[in-house]
């Protein structure tokens, strides 16, 4: 038995406690790690399943990049062709409403991707049939351990 186990607050980040993890002795590098929340005890977590959270938010975070770099042209070209037609009166002036509606969604896009661009660690929300989502209104400045599967 370790008589000092690594002990977290909930709110701490995957990163931080999976660094402190590696940094035990080998014959305790695998122990769990206590769990507090505002310095009560809330549980524990084994580093198999912090490690394997790490792994998910980062290929997570892989995904989100490089869907945003393929998105990046085509919505460039979208933006330019919108802005085209906003440059012709002859379309506008009898459309306006058409491209307002495609500017707006186009633009829309765009801040999507760029809020994909700028995540760094990610929450996720209740989406249909018990699965979840990236939460782009509320993304995470860290992924805390109290997120981890027990």
């Amino acid at each position: 038995m370790n008589g000092s186990p690594l002990v977290a607050d909930g709110n701490t980040s995957i990163e931080s406690i999976a660094s402190e993890a590696m940094k035990r002795e080998n014959a305790h590098l695998y122990d769990d790690i206590i769990v507090t929340n505002e310095g009560r005890y809330a549980g524990t977590v084994s580093v198999q399943n912090l490690l394997i959270s790490l792994a998910r938010v980062e290929s997570t975070l892989a995904v989100v990049g490089g869907v945003c770099h393929e998105l990046n042209q085509p919505l460039q070209i979208l933006l330019s062709g919108v802005e085209l037609f906003r440059l012709q009166r002859e379309f506008t002036d009898r459309h306006p409403e058409i491209v307002d509606l495609i500017w707006n969604q186009v633009s829309r896009i765009q801040s999507i991707t760029q809020r994909l661009q700028s995540i760094t660690m990610y929450k996720t929300k209740p989406y249909v049939n018990d699965t979840r989502i990236l939460d782009l209104d509320q993304p995470a400045l860290d992924q805390p351990a109290s997120q981890v599967q027990q």
